[in-house]
C-alpha cells in the first residue's frame, strides 16, 4: 500500500473528491504527518459544509421538483467556485433569495394559467348557452334555468304531470344543460317552486342580461356568437401557451444550471467520511492506495490537470511507523475463477494489512457449512453446474459473485450427499442405508454431536486466528 498526497487550492478540492470517488480504488484517511501539523498551527478553515449543503438543497429541491427548467451538465465557472471559496455561506443566500424569486415567479404564473382556464371555461360556456337559446324559445317559454343531467330525469317526471306543460332539453357542456319550460302563465309559480326544489340555477349565473338580451335580438345574436368564439380561441391559446414558463426560463435557467453545478460541489464537500485540512491558501487530501492502482491515479490527477489548467501536487510514501489503521489491498485468489468469492470476506469487514487474510477460510466454512446443512448428491450437483454456468456467463456484478460461491457449495453439497447416502432427497441407493454419517431424520442426536464438535473446533481455530492477529499487530 502507498499512501498518498493531494495539495490543491480550495476551488479545485470537489473535483478531486469526485475523480477519485469515480475511481473506486482509494481509501481516505485522517490527514497527518509533520509538516500536517506545522500547517495546522497557521489555522484550519472551519465551514460548515454539511449545514450549508441541507440549506441549499432544502430550496433547490423544490424548483427541481417542479421539472419546470431543463438543466445541462458542465462545470461551473472557475470565478464562481473563486466567489464560493471566499464566502460560502454569502453565495448560498445569494442562490436561495433567487429561488424563492423564481418559485414567486412561478405561482404568479400557475395563478395566471389558472385564472386563464377559468375564464374560458366560462366563455365556452356563455358561447354554447348562446347557440343553445333560439329566440323564440326564449320569448315564449315560461323559464329556463341550467341543470345538473344527473337529476334532470326526476325533473322531467314532475313537469309531465301536467298536459299543458312542454319541456325541451339542450346539453351545453359535460354534466350540464337547458331546460326550457313551456305553458300557460298560471303554471309560473308551480314551475319555479319545482325548480327551486331540484336546485336549478338561474339563466342570469351563466348569462349576464346583456347575453339574454343579445339572444332575443336575432339580428344581433349571430354577431356576438362569433364575438365569443374569437374569445375563446384567445383564452384557449392563453390557457395552452407557455409563454410565462418560457419567459422564466429564459431569464433563469443560466443562473440555475450554476446552482446545480453547486449543489453537486456542496453534495460532495458535506460528506463528512472524506476528511480534508482545509485552510484559506490550500486544501490537503490524504488516503491509501494499493501498488496496483498508482496509475490509474496519477491518470485521473493528469487528466483534471488537463481540464482546468491547474497544477496539483500529488506525492507517494510507503506507510510509516505512525501509521494505523493501513488498509489491505484486495487480494489476488487462486485459481482466478474464485476471485469475485472474495464479496463473501469483505461483507464481514475489511482485514487489515497486518491480520491473517482469511479469504480462503471464509470460503471453505461457508461452503463446509452449507453442505453439511443441505448435503445431497442431486442438488449439490445442480449448485456446482449452475456455478460453472454463471461464472462463465457474467464476468462482473452480483451474479458473478454467486456463480463463483455456488461451485464450492456445489461440491460440498455433493460430499455431504455421499455422506448422507441422498440423491434429490431419495436415500439408501448408494450404501443401502449404511451411510457413514448419521441420518438426519432418524440420527437426530447423533448428528447434532456431530455439529457440537465440528463447532467447538471452529471456535478454537478462530481463537488461534486471533491470537495470531494480535501478535503480528504487537
Amino acid at each position: 500500500m502507498k499512501k498518498f498526497t493531494i495539495i490543491s487550492t480550495p476551488e479545485y478540492e470537489h473535483r478531486i473528491l469526485g475523480e477519485l470517488s469515480n475511481a473506486r480504488s482509494v481509501q481516505l484517511k485522517a490527514v497527518s504527518g509533520v509538516d500536517i501539523d506545522r500547517l495546522r498551527k497557521t489555522g484550519e478553515r472551519d465551514v460548515d459544509f454539511k449545514g450549508i449543503y441541507e440549506k441549499f438543497n432544502e430550496e433547490y429541491q423544490i424548483l427541481e421538483k417542479a421539472s419546470l427548467f431543463d438543466l445541462e451538465s458542465t462545470y461551473l465557472a472557475t470565478e464562481k467556485i473563486k466567489e464560493f471559496t471566499e464566502d460560502p455561506n454569502g453565495q448560498v443566500d445569494i442562490y436561495i433569495s433567487v429561488f424563492k424569486e423564481i418559485q414567486d415567479k412561478i405561482k404568479a404564473a400557475e395563478d395566471k394559467h389558472e385564472e386563464s382556464e377559468k375564464l374560458l371555461i366560462e366563455t365556452k360556456a356563455r358561447l354554447e348557452s348562446l347557440r343553445a337559446l333560439e329566440s323564440d324559445e326564449l320569448k315564449s317559454c315560461l323559464t329556463v334555468g341550467l341543470v345538473d343531467l344527473e337529476i334532470q330525469k326526476r325533473l322531467e317526471e314532475y313537469l309531465q304531470r301536467f298536459e299543458d306543460i312542454n319541456y325541451k332539453s339542450i346539453e351545453i357542456s359535460q354534466g350540464k344543460g337547458f331546460i326550457f319550460v313551456f305553458g300557460p302563465e298560471q303554471r309560473r309559480e308551480w314551475v319555479e317552486t319545482i325548480f327551486l326544489i331540484f336546485e336549478v340555477e338561474d339563466i342570469y349565473k351563466v348569462l349576464n342580461t346583456r347575453d339574454i338580451l343579445l339572444a332575443i335580438d336575432s339580428g344581433r345574436r349571430d354577431e356576438v356568437i362569433k364575438e365569443y368564439e374569437e374569445e375563446v380561441e384567445r383564452l384557449q391559446e392563453l390557457a395552452e401557451g407557455e409563454v410565462e414558463f418560457d419567459a422564466l426560463k429564459t431569464e433563469y435557467s443560466p443562473k440555475l444550471v450554476e446552482a446545480k453545478l453547486l449543489e453537486n460541489m456542496l453534495s460532495i464537500l458535506s460528506d463528512e467520511s472524506a476528511p480534508v485540512l482545509r485552510t484559506n491558501v490550500i486544501s490537503v487530501i490524504q488516503g491509501w492506495i494499493s501498488n496496483d492502482n498508482v496509475q490509474v491515479l496519477n491518470q485521473k490527477i493528469n487528466d483534471l490537470q488537463d481540464k482546468t489548467g491547474e497544477l496539483f501536487l500529488l506525492q507517494y510514501e510507503d506507510p510509516g511507523h505512525e501509521d494505523h489503521g493501513i488498509p489491505s489491498p484486495e487480494p489476488v485468489m487462486k485459481p482466478s475463477f474464485l476471485q469475485p468469492a472474495w464479496k463473501l470476506t469483505s461483507l464481514r469487514g475489511w482485514p487489515s494489512i497486518t491480520e491473517v487474510n482469511p479469504m480462503y477460510i471464509s470460503l471453505i466454512v461457508f461452503s463446509f457449512q452449507f453442505g453439511l446443512m443441505y448435503g445431497d448428491i442431486g442438488q449439490g450437483a445442480i449448485f456446482l453446474i449452475a456455478g460453472i454456468i454463471m461464472s462463465r456467463k457474467y464476468k462482473r456484478g452480483m451474479m458473478s459473485k454467486l456463480g463463483t460461491l455456488f461451485i464450492p457449495m456445489g461440491i460440498f453439497a455433493i460430499i455431504f450427499g455421499v455422506g448422507y447416502d441422498s440423491i434429490f432427497l431419495v436415500e439408501g441407493l448408494l450404501f443401502h442405508h449404511n451411510q457413514f454419517m448419521p441420518n438426519p431424520v432418524y440420527e437426530t442426536t447423533t448428528l447434532m454431536k456431530w455439529v457440537f464438535k465440528i463447532a467447538t473446533v471452529e471456535i478454537l481455530f478462530g481463537l488461534v486466528l486471533g491470537a495470531i492477529n494480535q501478535w503480528k499487530a504487537g
